[in-house]
């Protein structure tokens, strides 16, 4: 964290670095979206090249997929409201989401062809408060607590 003299925010600047036991050098990973870096994942395939996933910025916020050797950005998922990503345990599909203090949207990702799934159909489950992939990557499940919070 740095000092912010911009006045933007209390908390000074957020970065995302790629580093590696092996390698002296640290990768600063470029963002495609200035602001907070919400929730950062790595793609679970050890079989596939390195890849992770990075939700960035301020609302909405932006999803990009990055190259795990270099840290370069090489898909964007577009901006929405979401500060969750959760990779199913093959690697092919990821859901963001919006989970905690957003509405709960969720859209689901094919990492092999970088469409959505399904097209322009983005699920809600506000208030979820547990959520995860089927050990088989076919099924998502989320939970929620009602009440959340009692007030006197």
């Amino acid at each position: 964290t740095t000092v912010d003299t911009s006045g933007e925010s209390y908390y000074g600047s957020t970065s995302l670095f790629l580093m590696s036991p092996q390698e002296k050098d640290t990768i600063a990973v470029p963002l495609p979206q200035e602001g907070p870096v919400l929730d950062v994942a790595w793609m679970p395939d050890a079989s596939k090249p390195p890849m992770f996933a990075v939700v960035a910025g301020k609302m909405p916020s932006m999803a990009s997929l990055h190259n795990g050797n270099d840290g370069k950005a090489t898909f964007l998922f577009g901006n929405a409201h979401r500060n969750t990503i959760a990779w199913a345990p093959h690697g092919r599909f990821v859901c963001l989401a919006g989970f905690g203090n957003l509405a709960g949207g969720m859209t689901f990702w094919d990492r092999n062809k970088c469409k959505q799934i399904p097209p322009a159909n983005p699920v809600t489950a506000s208030c979820t408060v547990g959520f995860g992939w089927s050990p088989d990557s076919r099924l998502f499940v989320v939970s929620t607590t009602s009440p959340r919070m009692n007030v006197d």
